[in-house]
């Protein structure tokens, strides 16, 4: 023990010099100096988890994963013939290797079984997630660290993708104007290596660029989403039945491409929690029980079409914006009540709302923190706004056109659905 204790202690020296006499290299993040710390300080526990996989193993104990072992295929893992699964849009056929490591061992998952194939699509929701959005990080991780990864992964989770040949994936960025905006940022690479920290509340991706090195991309500090990785990752731990896991995960997926609203609301947020839901059209008006059939058919047909839309930054503008409207439902009536033939959906929520929308100028568009939604369209000027009410900007009390497109077969498209739902009651 005295003797490893030595060579822990010698190897902490010796990063620490090595860290001081090449500060010329450019400045590393804290992510990968954390990796560093951990690899010194694991050596003992390593050679320690190694030898008892060994005992285990010579006792006729199910095998663990050491740092030269492999992952042995068993039943349980089930055929994955009958199950689609990709990360990111590449197919699971695609991925060579796939290799998680964790807890001092690493696993290499077979994309032929269940077991491989759930893991990749679930890794593939979790990283397509609106919820987390990735910004560029200036840091140097240089190809060999993969190397030996199993010695002193602890706490973090990390999975290495190596796929057949270089393949383009695509990531929520943060905008770069710090308005919340959501941009696209494309990435080709035939070798991933993705990242999961607890301990830090931090997610990255990192690709191959060249055979020296990679660049990272990383979403900071979100200590919710680390913990939803780690209930997902033991889920997937104990799957039995793989029939029910991929039904409950495709549903899950169906679920987030719904768009801007689900059958139970607007997304994210049941329908029982809305306050409002009203529709002003020919001088009259009407409020939506959205718990009802008809408010669920109500919303599966408003969600369809804004879905199937592509709008432009903040233009056209509303109405409402342009005269200074309060965000207030007397005075929307007030304002809507002669203004002919055009519609008005208004949602009002106790909560803070988040949507994203394709914008044919960003890739993707992030609108968040309002708690009014307008949706106005304009049978006229053949235009669509999306409006909203932020919720904590006291200093605007209106409306705040965000999105918008003008397109004539689009607001002709709009009344067709409405006129079919409003005659299906």
């Amino acid at each position: 023990m005295k003797g490893r204790r030595a060579i822990v202690i010698f190897l902490a020296a010796a990063l620490c010099a090595a860290g001081c006499g090449n500060s010329g290299r450019g400045q590393q993040d804290a992510v990968q100096k954390t990796e560093m710390v951990q690899e010194a300080r694991a050596q003992s526990a390593s050679t320690d988890k190694m030898q008892k996989a060994s005992n285990a193993q010579v006792m006729g104990a199910e095998p663990v994963q050491g740092a030269k072992g492999k992952a042995v295929s068993y039943s349980k893992d089930g055929d994955g013939s009958k199950y689609q699964a990709d990360f990111l849009g590449i197919d699971s056929s695609k991925i060579k290797s796939c290799t998680v490591y964790h807890d001092l061992s690493k696993e290499e998952l077979d994309m032929s079984t269940a077991k491989g194939k759930y893991f990749i699509q679930m890794l593939s929701g979790f990283f397509d997630s609106p919820k987390y959005r990735y910004s560029a990080l200036a840091d140097v991780y240089e190809m060999w660290q993969l190397e030996g990864m199993e010695g002193w992964v602890t706490k973090s989770y990390y999975v290495l993708l190596e796929m057949e040949e270089p393949s383009e994936i695509k990531l929520n960025r943060t905008g770069y104007s710090g308005s919340g905006d959501t941009s696209i940022e494309t990435i080709s690479s035939n070798i991933l290596l993705i990242g999961v920290d607890p301990e830090f509340g931090d997610i990255l991706l990192r690709s191959a660029r060249g055979s020296e090195y990679m660049t990272t991309m990383e979403c900071s500090g979100v200590p919710e989403g680390t913990a939803e990785f780690e209930e997902k990752y033991e889920a997937w731990k104990n799957i039995e039945d793989w029939d029910a896991a991929f039904a409950e995960a495709e549903a899950e997926k169906a679920s987030q491409e719904r768009g801007l609203m689900g059958s139970e609301g607007v997304k994210g947020i049941d329908a029982s929690q809305m306050q409002l839901c009203r529709v002003y059209h020919n001088g009259s008006q009407e409020d939506i029980d959205l718990t009802g059939d008809r408010g669920a058919a109500f919303i599966q047909m408003l969600s369809g079409f804004l879905e199937e839309q592509a709008y432009s930054q903040g233009f056209p503008f509303s109405d409402l914006d342009d005269e200074g409207v309060a965000a207030d439902v007397e005075q929307v009536a007030d304002f809507v009540k002669e203004r002919g033939d055009n519609y008005y959906i208004l949602f009002q929520t106790d909560q803070d709302c988040e949507n994203s929308f394709q914008n044919t100028e960003k890739g993707i568009t992030t609108v968040h923190n309002y708690d009014m939604l307008l949706v106005e369209v304009d049978v006229k000027e053949k235009t669509l706004v999306l409006s909203i009410h932020e919720k904590d900007n006291h200093k605007r009390t209106g409306f705040i056109s965000v999105l918008g497109i003008r397109k004539g077969e689009a607001v002709k498209e709009f009344v067709r659905r409405y006129g079919e739902w409003e005659a299906s009651e």
